[in-house]
């Protein structure tokens, strides 16, 4: 994992937000024979880079991201995940090469998570994060980053709702910034959009906002950067 965006452990916390057309996000996730969760990941790898590069911060590897994952061949009742770790798109790769990176990893962990049983990736998720929060929490030392941003995408609301009679206009997800991690992104689908909470260190990243920003305009780049080359769709 590249050691970007690194920061002691604090309390003080920074919270941006955008929202992303859901049509546009499904149109490219169409033309390029992804999922919707591989564009998001695609638009947030290129915000972050972007954002990096403004900061002088320049990485030689792809960043990587903690994904949280479902597991549904678990035991017992409630909801089992698993958090793993998903290289994003090559460094200097175009937007369109960056989201093939990431479709060909994130396919990759789901024949992981289909060939491994559920107990041991969720255990193996226990125990990394349990390691992180022991050497964060009795001040051992210090622990390699296990990835630059936790990115996840639980459920929403189809549809719109109201509040007094009035329509809801913004449905933040809130997350928390966990041990060892200093930077969480959150994003459900309300209505026709996607709204996105970046919440973060505030010594790691103080101008989260501009991160929020960038990330509208790298999902635009990244259809531009589609549009000109063929449409992968049935290939």
């Amino acid at each position: 994992t590249p050691d970007v965006l690194k920061a002691p452990p604090s309390p003080n916390r920074v919270l941006g937000h955008c929202a992303l057309p859901l049509e546009r996000v499904r149109a490219v996730a169409r033309r390029a024979d992804a999922k919707i969760n591989d564009v998001l990941l695609a638009t947030l790898d290129l915000a972050l880079t972007r954002y990096l590069a403004e900061r002088g911060l320049k990485t030689d590897r792809p960043l990587v991201a903690d994904m949280p994952v479902a597991l549904h061949d678990g035991a017992g009742a409630g909801n089992r995940i698993t958090i793993l770790q998903v290289p994003m798109g090559r460094p200097d790769g175009t937007p369109a090469e960056r989201l093939a990176d990431i479709v060909r990893e994130t396919r990759q962990v789901k024949d992981e998570v289909r060939s491994i049983g559920s107990d041991a990736l969720f255990m193996y998720s226990i125990f990394e994060h349990a390691v992180a929060s022991a050497i964060e929490s009795l001040n051992l030392g210090d622990l390699p980053m296990l990835a630059n941003a936790v990115i996840s995408n639980p459920a929403g609301l189809e549809g719109r709702v109201y509040f007094n009679d009035l329509p809801v206009e913004l449905a933040l997800p809130v997350s928390v910034v966990g041990h060892h991690q200093v930077l969480n992104v959150t994003i459900t689908n309300y209505a026709d959009e996607l709204h996105v909470t970046f919440i973060a260190l505030r010594e790691a990243v103080p101008d989260v906002q501009r991160l929020a920003d960038a990330t509208m305009r790298a999902l635009v780049e990244l259809q531009h950067s589609l549009t000109q080359r063929p449409a992968t769709a049935g290939k």
